[in-house]
């Protein structure tokens, strides 16, 4: 018994060693950029290309959809007159906003099928108004924007203009969370991991010109590489077409940091969290078990898939306990330094994420390094889950009309 309960640990302690990658670039990411000074603002730059705000939404919720376009204006006042941008809307269902709205029809269908977000994109590629030289910003239906971000996104198009990266170039910037009020604190902790693989974006953005993890919002691409983007998809690979739409790219696409934070929300309860994740792994399900990504374009998802792993060290400690069996010390070696990164990652993502003085940033930290078993339990929960269940064709929203107000 001794024998068969050791052997499955070290078994899945070497699983856990997949997830080593993803935490060692983290925590670099995190050393690199934590306590980096901002960029002092430029001038207003003069661009040759027009700029399109894409949103991009389902349109089940339209008082957010028009609240956050209605400040566009107001925030770019000063530094694009309004002939130089345009505000776009992309919807399944009319939302009214005070913008270019284009309501995907609902026979609409892509040469490959695309679903979800990617038929919404493809759409907008297909009626839309920009042309090559001009730029499209990726935004949800919840991202908010805010007036440093916008200045620092307008200095990497001029950068990007005067050195010519424009086709094969795509810039993405950072996503924080924990701003405002309306969300359970306990599930914006928990989702401050996400902020870490911003940092982990950013570390292999700046010193690879690669994308390691990929958001699809505050995404940034010139109208040349949008068109080879091409959101169109066969079904399997549109619930995570962000990640898709990077490995299908015809061609060799860098990657680029925008030095700006915009405002998104978390989910709204801990069961909304567990359904996002499930989504994300039956994507990456979906992704390795097609057939129309290569050995070499599922390897990058297979190492985010198993990213999960690192929580191992918890779980055979609890069976090693229950059972009254020594734990391996192996296992200890072989996993636990994997999932001594994963927590420093959430500790750090933790005092990233919320708003505040130092010294409340300090405590977050400390008390996401602290939870970051329980954090990391729940997390490998959704991938059990998504790994015992039929991989579904449908997105599970959560209410974002009840959405944080980024201060």
């Amino acid at each position: 018994m001794d024998l068969w309960v050791n052997g499955s640990i070290i078994f899945f302690s070497l699983l856990a060693l997949a997830a080593g990658p993803c935490g060692v670039v983290g925590t670099a990411g995190c050393l690199a950029y934590l306590f980096r000074i901002r960029r002092p603002a430029c001038p207003s730059p003069s661009l040759r290309g027009h700029i399109y705000f894409r949103y991009v939404t389902r349109g089940d919720f339209p008082n957010l959809v028009r609240h956050n376009v209605a400040g566009v204006p107001r925030l770019l006042e000063g530094l694009l007159t309004p002939d130089r941008y345009t505000v776009e809307v992309v919807t399944q269902k009319p939302v009214g906003a005070a913008a270019v709205e284009m309501v995907v029809p609902q026979d609409y269908r892509t040469p490959h099928g695309s679903l979800f977000k990617a038929r919404n994109l493809h759409y907008a590629l297909m009626h839309s108004r920009a042309r090559n030289g001009d730029w499209i910003v990726h935004l949800d239906e919840e991202t908010v924007m805010n007036r440093e971000g916008v200045e620092a996104l307008l200095q990497y198009m001029a950068e990007a203009e005067r050195e010519g990266a424009l086709e094969d170039w795509m810039a993405q910037g950072n996503i924080v969370f924990g701003a405002g009020q309306g969300r359970v604190a306990f599930v914006k902790a928990m989702d401050s991991i996400r902020v870490t693989w911003n940092l982990t974006a950013r570390l292999a953005a700046e010193t690879l010109h690669v994308f390691f993890v990929v958001k699809g919002s505050f995404l940034v691409a010139a109208q040349e590489t949008e068109r080879k983007l091409g959101w169109d998809f066969p079904p399997e690979l549109c619930v995570n077409e962000d990640d898709t739409a990077v490995l299908r790219y015809p061609g060799n696409l860098k990657g680029r940091w925008i030095e700006g934070t915009f405002y998104e929300t978390s989910p709204e309860t801990l069961l909304d969290l567990l359904k996002q994740r499930r989504r994300w792994y039956h994507g990456h399900r979906k992704f390795l078990s097609s057939r129309h990504l290569n050995l070499s374009q599922k390897f990058q998802v297979m190492v985010m898939f198993l990213n999960d792993w690192a929580v191992f060290p918890v779980w055979a400690a609890l069976i090693s306990f229950s059972l009254g069996i020594p734990l391996d010390p192996l296992a200890v070696r072989m996993a636990g330094w994997v999932a001594g990164l994963q927590a420093v990652c959430y500790g750090i993502g933790a005092g990233v994420n919320f708003p505040g003085s130092v010294g409340k940033r300090l405590t977050l930290a400390s008390l996401g390094f602290i939870l970051s078993p329980v954090f990391l339990s729940l997390q490998f929960c959704s991938w059990f889950w998504a790994m015992a269940t039929t991989p579904q064709v449908k997105f599970d929203p959560f209410n974002k009309e009840r959405m944080d107000k980024a201060e």
